[in-house]
């Protein structure tokens, strides 16, 4: 797999050295690209702001659009059933099914990946934040996500000699 500024997305036998496939559809660079833990879905964010989800037969399925910035970070959660992805500013969750956003919380992700898949690790500015997938609290204006946990991340030590 080959991925950068022209756009597109090659996939390539490696053993006989030869491109399968080139996967097109951004209207910018292509800046991340992550397979479904059971190889059935690739998908990858652009400069675009958006995501594109494809079958290994090269057929583009969804396309999600709800990010502002371009989208740098996508994972998929654990269980296959839920794609994280990240512009930078603000981390969504979709739902792999319907491609529906299930939700939101501010930073750019660090990783998703945690044995039972129910953390979400976020970095805005120096503010390191945990998120529980499963928890919420409800306010006046509805669900929101809030960190079971926050701390601020170490300043890099500078020697000068």
């Amino acid at each position: 797999m080959r991925y950068g500024n022209d756009n597109s997305v090659r996939l390539w036998d490696v053993g006989a050295g030869k491109e399968l496939k080139k996967l097109e559809g951004h209207s910018g660079c292509v800046f991340c690209v992550e397979w479904a833990p059971d190889g059935s879905q690739l998908v990858r964010g652009g400069q675009d702001g958006e995501i594109k989800w494809w079958s290994p037969t090269g057929e583009c399925l969804n396309t999600l659009k709800g990010h502002s910035n371009s989208v740098t970070n996508v994972e998929f959660e654990q269980d296959g059933a839920t794609l994280v992805s990240s512009d930078g500013a603000e981390t969504i969750r979709w739902d792999v099914a319907t491609g529906a956003r299930k939700d939101e919380v501010a930073g750019q992700f660090a990783f998703t990946k945690a044995t039972n898949g129910r953390y979400i690790v976020t970095q805005k500015d120096d503010l390191i934040f945990v998120y529980d997938t499963r928890g919420v609290v409800v306010n006046a204006d509805g669900e929101e996500k809030v960190p079971i946990a926050f701390f601020r991340a170490p300043s890099p030590v500078v020697s000068v000699s």
